[in-house]
């Protein structure tokens, strides 16, 4: 009589735990995130707008900060999938969408062409 094989490694034999939409949300990292890379983008935008109406304030530095943020939020859309913030009602987590991304480039070329008309003004 033979023996039943072992479970491989890292298999504990136990049945899979399958957590919720929301726990697998709470367990993102914060560069995967939905709000986090939203909210990045918003700030990126008040400091673009509001950054105008302060006298004194040098617009390189508006463009430098506003192009810093964007190119935060493109690299981590480009470099792999951001999910939103899943409702109570939803069985899935779900990714940004294409829109989404191409947003988040438009903010990086924003950015980066305001840096630029700063430096060569």
């Amino acid at each position: 009589m033979t023996e039943p094989a072992a479970p491989g490694p890292g298999v504990s034999g136990a049945p899979a735990v399958v957590e919720s939409p929301q726990e697998a949300y709470a367990n993102l990292p914060w560069y995967r995130r939905g709000s986090i890379n939203s909210g990045i983008l918003v700030l990126a935008l008040v400091i673009l707008v509001g950054g105008s109406f302060v006298p004194g304030l040098p617009f390189g530095v508006v463009g430098q900060v506003v192009s810093a943020l964007s190119i935060v939020v493109s690299v981590c859309v480009l470099s792999g999938p951001v999910y939103d913030s899943p409702k109570p009602e939803d069985n899935v987590l779900r990714e940004w969408g294409v829109g989404n991304k191409i947003v988040a480039v438009l903010f990086v070329l924003f950015g980066v062409a305001a840096a630029l008309s700063a430096v060569f003004d």
